[in-house]
């Protein structure tokens, strides 16, 4: 546990640009979800 290389497991840098990449990856589901959310949004909103 003394291991020093544990902090780097730690952090998990590939999780970090995981959730970063799966937004530029699929671009259009997120941009679908948000139009579709915003248009949806104001209509039940209201």
């Amino acid at each position: 546990m003394s291991e020093m290389p544990q902090p780097d497991d730690q952090p998990e840098p590939v999780e970090v640009p995981e959730q970063p990449q799966d937004t530029v990856n699929d671009p259009d589901d997120v941009h679908g979800s948000d139009v579709t959310a915003e248009a949806g949004a104001p209509e039940p909103t209201d």
